[in-house]
């Protein structure tokens, strides 16, 4: 009796060894799958006229209905006619157009067209993130195609910039169009080390919703325009993007006049990937750009919207302005 007991345990020890090993061999199947990045590439059609680029970025703001929060809709800063210059404005992830409408301000008191674009599924009235959700990287692409179109009727100069996960969508636009310059302000870009079993993870696993600040919740006054939390799901998208932009940056980009845009005090993201990006991109024959802003000013991450905490646009804005103005 014994004895067959003995069996049986090692029986038993045996499968569950077998099917230990199968789960491992599957998970890593599926963390180190890689990333998909094949449909992440431009496809472009620059309008030629103003009149040709109005049409379509009006068409594009249709987009925002009522159940869109009106600071949060596509913002056009006009002067009615082609100017020398035009720049487009990328919101961070879960903030909206709200967030760069006071320095887009500033960029129009100077001559510029501006247009800060709403990015898919952010700035809806009801801000409980489930939307988010649905965010996929194919999304982001062939929005910023469709808004690179209608603003390139809009002046001779076409300039991108963007904060945050806008920060990669500028350094995609920079890689895949052919613009003035691309300006990448403090990209998110997700570390090196651990990017393709972390995207394979956030990707596949259920999506969950985190708050940004697990303590205060949503408190910040003033930030009724900004998402209080995150949905995995779309965050492993725009880092997918990211992933997407340091693979093709081995590749000369579309855009020869880069800059980007760093914080020292910023310990949010991983400028080691950042780095590695500038490298790419001058080993290919690029000409890049670089200022950091320096740590004794304590920035934020976000160093752009005027509602966010401690903020302090009266020194960052100007250094901006002369930074991405600059011939």
């Amino acid at each position: 009796m014994a004895r067959k007991k003995g069996e049986r345990r090692k029986m038993l020890l045996k499968k569950i060894c077998l099917i230990t090993g199968i789960i491992i061999v599957i998970l890593g199947l599926i963390l180190f799958k890689p990333i998909s990045t094949a449909n992440l590439t431009a496809h472009g059609n620059p309008a030629t006229t103003y009149e040709q680029g109005i049409n379509t970025l009006k068409l594009f703001q249709t987009q925002d209905t009522a159940h869109i929060y009106q600071p949060c809709r596509t913002q056009l800063l006009t002067h009615g006619k082609k100017t020398p210059k035009v720049i487009i404005l990328l919101h961070g992830y879960t903030n909206c157009p709200e967030q760069f409408k006071k320095l887009g301000t500033a960029f129009y008191s100077i001559g510029y067209n501006v247009v800060i674009p709403r990015l898919p599924y952010h700035g809806y009235i009801n801000r409980n993130w489930h939307d988010l959700e649905k965010l996929r990287a194919e999304d982001l692409t062939q929005t910023l195609d469709t808004v690179i179109d209608g603003t390139s009727g809009l002046a001779d100069q076409v300039i991108v910039a963007g904060l945050s996960g806008g920060g990669i969508m500028a350094g995609w636009t920079g890689q895949e169009r052919s613009l003035t310059k691309a300006v990448l302000i403090a990209p998110s870009f997700l570390s090196e080390q651990v990017s393709v079993p972390a995207l394979n993870a956030l990707r596949t696993l259920p999506n969950f919703f985190r708050w940004w600040d697990p303590v205060g919740q949503d408190t910040t006054p003033g930030f009724d325009h900004v998402y209080p939390g995150y949905s995995t799901h779309a965050l492993g998208e725009i880092w997918r993007l990211g992933h997407a932009l340091i693979q093709f940056s081995h590749h000369k980009p579309q855009t020869n006049s880069l800059l980007i845009i760093t914080n020292a005090s910023d310990h949010q993201v991983d400028n080691f990937v950042t780095q590695s990006l500038i490298d790419n991109w001058r080993r290919s024959g690029a000409t890049v750009e670089t200022y950091t802003f320096p740590e004794n000013w304590h920035l934020n991450h976000d160093i752009i919207d005027p509602h966010s905490p401690e903020q302090q646009i009266d020194k960052v804005y100007p250094q901006l302005l002369k930074l991405i103005d600059k011939q």
